[in-house]
């Protein structure tokens, strides 16, 4: 075996992966080999994006690292101190201003405690070095802060437009209708008493009260208890001369000692005036409006009576109409006119209508003292007492000549035909309502008859108004029977008297289409109803 010091020397550059050492073992005595790479140092930087410490492995086992240095040294120094690296960071080079503060938000107060001399107003200061007690801030004419105090009780900082900064001063009352009362931190205002208004009282959006639960109080035309007052319930009453007000029942109560509670009209803007009930909504029937009389607290005394008077006329003027209007329709019927009584306590009774027509309808005993003339439909169910005769109404005295007759000329009133010259038609006008009434009578010149047909017909002699009843013929012929009854149905609409001499006869509707006839007629020849 070679010694070592024969065998040839390799460099640790040139060591390859079949180099080997001896390694022997003193205890066992048994010898193994070490590959000689392994003894050579390998070194990685394990940080993530980070900088290498060394910068490079020479010679197998020279491990060459980099060194420390401050790139500022004002803010950052770098030094050795027992074997260790010391990095001081220098405060005092710090400069905040190059520093980034949108996000980091370090600077979040400025300590003004250690801040010495006059924040000026410019950077957010006062510009003063001290502000004494009870001291107030303000602009004055230099556009400066300056201070004032207010030591008196009451005083406060007013703004004076003349100067153009505030001023101190104190609250008054130029008229003394306002007391005021100064105090150590308070001014109390109280009203003393105010004569006038010298300007309009708005109350805006809210209300005046007038405390009726202390006391009644008014609303006055010369400061005393009189004109309007309101009670806790919102019931207004009105009055004059310090009225006795009473309790209210009412939404408006008119009292005092004036003869005319109310009047309506102002003679400067002068028109018709009306008092009106409030509408209702739609489908819903208008209230039923009532004006009551004044009823007695008791005793046995009468009501008080409601009168309604139109008004007087001047000079040789009428006097004023007392109009009664029912209802208004808007497609249906008008409203009545009803005149009613009470017949017993709390029994009411209806004396008198009068329809929308303009039919009136009498429920009771009616007495005239002089006379009564009806020129329209007039029903009375009950008895009529008259003292000095019912009048009625003129009779027509009919020209020569056919002849229309119409309810407004004829109904109600007897019509008077006269001797004929020649044929002649007369028609009756379809009824209006039952009830409608017509009378006509004729008689010819002299003993014989005229020789001319007289014929009453129906509205357009169509057969829509027909005539039933009974007339009674006299043959004034005397041959065969001298007297007939001749009957008409209800679609008979021609009555025809032949060389006629006379006749009387009756026309009461019994409904809008049909005439109930009766009277007598006389003619040589029968009158006929067809």
């Amino acid at each position: 075996m070679a010694e070592i010091t024969s065998l040839p020397s390799i460099g640790k550059l040139t060591v390859g992966t079949n180099d080997y050492l001896l390694v022997a073992n003193s205890s066992t005595k048994k010898a193994r080999k070490l590959q000689a790479q392994s003894l050579f140092s390998t070194l990685t930087t394990v940080g993530t994006s980070s900088e290498q410490l060394y910068v490079s492995v020479t010679n197998r086992n020279q491990i060459n690292f980099k060194g420390l240095k401050s790139g500022d040294t004002g803010l950052l120094t770098v030094a050795t101190t027992d074997n260790n690296l010391v990095l001081t960071v220098l405060e005092a080079g710090i400069d905040l201003s190059l520093c980034n503060n949108a996000t980091s938000g370090f600077l979040s107060s400025v300590p003004l405690g250690r801040a010495t001399g006059k924040l000026a107003v410019n950077k957010g200061g006062t510009g003063l070095s001290s502000i004494l007690k009870g001291s107030i801030l303000y602009s004055n004419a230099a556009d400066t802060i300056t201070t004032t105090t207010l030591t008196t009780d009451g005083q406060l900082l007013i703004g004076n437009a003349t100067l153009g900064y505030p001023t101190t001063g104190t609250i008054a009352s130029s008229d003394g209708t306002i007391n005021i009362t100064n105090s150590a931190g308070g001014i109390d205002l109280s009203v003393v008493s105010s004569s006038k208004l010298v300007s309009t009282l708005d109350a805006h959006r809210y209300n005046i009260n007038l405390n009726a639960a202390a006391s009644t109080n008014f609303l006055s035309g010369d400061g005393t208890n009189e004109g309007i007052t309101v009670d806790t319930s919102g019931r207004v009453f009105a009055g004059d001369t310090t009225p006795t007000v009473p309790t209210l029942a009412a939404g408006l109560t008119v009292g005092g000692s004036e003869s005319v509670a109310l009047e309506l009209g102002n003679i400067n803007h002068y028109g018709d005036r009306t008092i009106k009930f409030a509408n209702s909504g739609s489908g819903v029937a208008g209230m039923e409006g009532k004006i009551l009389g004044a009823t007695p607290a008791g005793g046995n005394v009468a009501g008080g009576a409601v009168q309604v008077e139109g008004g007087a006329g001047a000079g040789t003027g009428t006097g004023g109409n007392l109009v009664l209007h029912g209802g208004n329709p808007d497609s249906g019927t008008g409203g009545a006119i009803q005149l009613k009584t009470y017949t017993a306590k709390n029994t009411s009774a209806t004396a008198m209508t009068i329809a929308a027509s303009g039919a009136i309808r009498n429920f009771g005993a009616t007495t005239m003292g002089t006379s009564l003339a009806v020129t329209g439909t007039s029903t009375f169910t009950g008895a009529i007492t008259t003292n000095g005769g019912i009048q009625p109404a003129a009779p027509v005295v009919q020209a020569e000549g056919s002849l229309t007759l119409t309810k407004a000329s004829n109904a109600g009133r007897t019509t008077i035909l006269p001797d004929i010259s020649d044929n002649r038609t007369f028609t009756m006008p379809d009824p209006a309502a039952a009830g409608e009434y017509y009378h006509l009578v004729y008689f010819a010149t002299g003993a014989g008859a005229d020789g001319h047909n007289l014929i009453i017909n129906g509205v357009n002699n169509d057969n829509t108004t027909g005539f039933y009843g009974a007339v009674v013929h006299h043959d004034t012929n005397e041959t065969g029977q001298t007297s007939t009854i001749v009957y008409g149905s209800t679609t008979d609409d021609t009555i025809t008297l032949a060389s006629g001499k006379a006749f009387d006869l009756h026309f009461l509707a019994t409904s809008t289409t049909q005439y109930y006839i009766w009277g007598w007629s006389a003619g040589d020849t029968a009158i006929t109803i067809a």
